[in-house]
């Protein structure tokens, strides 16, 4: 597990992983939440606005408790030239 950027305190707002699954690399991607399952950093909301869009989904999305902290993942496969 990597991270791009921590706040104040330390927290990661983005994990990083590549899983291969069925041998496709994936991006595996888990961003920082508030209580309320918002994103917490603004630099990713509108990607995850975004994705919310793309797959017609309002509704809140699951999170997972990692490092005493929420976060949502999202999984996205790798382009074809990998």
């Amino acid at each position: 597990m990597d991270f791009l950027d921590d706040d104040e305190n330390g927290v990661p707002s983005q994990l990083l992983a590549t899983l291969y699954v069925n041998a496709c690399p994936m991006h595996f991607e888990a961003y920082l939440v508030d209580e309320n399952g918002e994103i917490c950093d603004p630099r990713h909301q509108e990607s995850i606005n975004l994705m919310k869009t793309a797959l017609r989904d309002d509704e809140p999305w699951k999170s997972f408790h990692y490092a005493g902290h929420d976060y949502v993942m999202i999984a996205i496969p790798f382009g074809k030239s990998r």
